[in-house]
C-alpha cells in the first residue's frame, strides 16, 4: 500500500526542540504568507513572520512542548518557541468566534523546515499597510517568475498595494536628537538607539560577511577604505543588511534576518540616554550558540534581539534585530538606516534549501537599489542637524 504521508524534519539553533512534521502527500505544497504586521515584526525581531498552515490533522507531541516557551500572542494565538535557543517554531490559532464549529490549527515556522523549495508554496505578504514603507515587500516582490500578494490587511480579495507604496500618511522621522525606540512584542526587553555621533566612530568589529565578499570578488577597494564600515550617508546612518545563513534562521525560525550595525555605547536603556547598555537587562535572555558568538533573545516573547561577539566593551558593535525597531517613518528605519543591497549575506547557505527565496531577494535588491531607494531623507540636512 502506498504511503499517501509525507515527513518534514523541523529544527532550532541548539536542538533541543528538534522534531518531524508528517502531513499528508495531498496538501503539499504548503501554502504560506508571510506576514508583516507590527506585531509579528516585534515579537520575531524580523521584518515578517514566515509561517505556513498544517492541516487540521496535525499536532504537536506532548514531549515537545516540555522543551518550548508558550507566549499568549493574543485572545486566539499562541506561539511556542525554544526555551534554550528562543527559536520560534509554531503557533496555535483557536476558530474564530463566527466560526466556532472549526478546529485550532497549528501554524509552523517555514524557517525551522530542513527544504523550503518544493515543500512550500509562498503566497505572498500580509498586513502591508502596518509597515508604513513596504517593509521586506520591497526587498522580495517576486519569487519563481511570480509577483507575490501584497494584502494590505488580513483579507483576501483586498486590493493588493502597489510596488515601493508609501503610507501618504507616513509620520515625519523623530527630531535629530530623539533616542530611536526598540522593544519586543511584550516589551520586556526595551532599549534605545541615539543617531550616530563622533563617538560612533569608535566602535570595532571585524567586517561582515555582509561586505567582504562583495568588494573582494568585484575587486572595489570603496568599502575596504572605510574604517567605519557601520556608518554610512556622511556617517548619519548605521548601515543595515539581510542575513541567509542558517544559524540565523534556526534562532528566528524565520526565512530572512535583519541586522543593523550599532556601536553599543550608541544603544541607552532609557529614552533620556542616562542609562548605559549592559549585557542583562530586562527579560533579555542570552545564548552562545558557539565558540565566541552570543545571541540574545527575550524570554517571554522569544524575539531575536542581539548577535555580538564574545569580546565585549563599550566600544564593540552589536547586531541589532531591525524588526524591534519603532521609527515612525516605517519598518526599515531608513532616517537611521542605510540598507547593504550588494548582498544577502551567506547566500551560500540558503541556496539549495531555498534557492527561489534567494533569487527573489536578490533581484529585488537589485531592483531596488536601482530605483534609488532606500535614502530616506538628504545625509546633508540631517548631519547638520547633528552637528557633524
Amino acid at each position: 500500500m502506498a504511503d499517501n504521508t509525507k515527513t518534514l524534519k523541523a529544527a532550532c539553533l541548539c536542538g533541543d526542540a528538534n522534531h518531524e512534521i508528517t502531513l499528508p502527500s495531498k496538501d503539499f505544497p504548503l501554502p504560506c504568507y508571510f506576514c508583516t504586521c507590527d506585531s509579528c515584526r516585534h515579537m520575531t525581531g524580523c521584518l515578517f513572520l514566515s509561517s505556513t498552515v498544517s492541516t487540521l490533522s496535525y499536532e504537536p507531541s506532548q514531549d515537545l512542548f516540555d522543551k518550548l516557551t508558550p507566549f499568549q500572542f493574543s485572545d486566539r494565538i499562541t506561539t511556542y518557541f525554544c526555551k534554550r535557543c528562543g527559536c520560534q517554531m509554531f503557533n496555535r490559532s483557536l476558530p474564530k468566534p463566527r466560526m466556532p464549529e472549526r478546529k485550532a490549527k497549528w501554524d509552523i515556522m517555514t524557517g525551522t523546515l530542513e527544504t523550503f523549495d518544493g515543500n512550500l508554496d509562498l503566497k505572498g505578504y500580509e498586513y502591508v499597510h502596518d509597515t508604513t514603507d513596504g517593509g521586506f515587500t520591497d526587498f522580495m516582490p517576486v519569487v519563481d517568475g511570480r509577483t507575490l500578494d501584497r494584502l494590505p490587511h488580513g483579507t483576501e480579495g483586498e486590493a493588493h498595494l502597489p510596488l515601493y507604496w508609501r503610507d501618504p500618511e507616513t509620520t515625519k522621522p523623530l527630531e535629530p536628537d530623539a533616542r530611536l525606540e526598540a522593544h519586543c512584542k511584550c516589551k520586556g526587553v526595551r532599549f534605545y538607539v541615539a543617531r550616530p555621533s563622533a563617538q560612533s566612530t569608535q566602535a570595532s568589529r571585524s567586517w561582515p560577511d555582509l561586505l567582504i565578499p562583495h568588494y573582494e570578488q568585484s575587486g572595489k577597494k570603496d568599502d575596504a577604505a572605510h574604517e567605519t564600515w557601520w556608518l554610512r550617508a556622511n556617517k548619519t546612518k548605521f548601515l543595515a543588511g539581510l542575513c541567509s545563513c542558517n544559524s540565523c534562521r534556526l534562532a528566528s525560525g524565520m526565512e530572512i534576518t535583519p541586522w543593523a550595525f550599532i556601536p553599543r555605547i550608541d544603544i541607552s536603556l532609557d529614552a533620556e540616554g542616562k542609562v548605559p547598555f549592559q549585557d542583562n537587562f530586562g527579560t533579555l535572555k542570552n545564548y552562545n550558540s558557539s565558540e565566541g558568538v552570543m545571541r540574545s533573545f527575550c524570554s517571554v516573547c522569544g524575539a531575536i534581539v542581539f548577535f555580538a561577539d564574545s569580546e565585549r566593551d563599550k566600544t564593540t558593535l552589536l547586531d541589532v534585530a531591525v524588526g524591534l525597531l519603532s521609527a515612525p517613518e516605517g519598518s526599515r528605519a531608513e532616517s537611521w538606516l542605510e540598507w547593504r543591497t550588494e548582498r544577502l549575506s551567506f547566500r551560500e547557505d540558503a541556496v539549495g534549501r531555498a534557492n527561489s527565496l534567494v533569487e527573489g531577494v536578490e533581484n529585488g535588491l537589485r531592483e531596488f537599489r536601482e530605483n534609488g531607494l532606500g535614502r530616506l531623507g538628504p545625509a546633508k540636512e540631517v548631519s547638520e542637524g547633528l552637528g557633524i
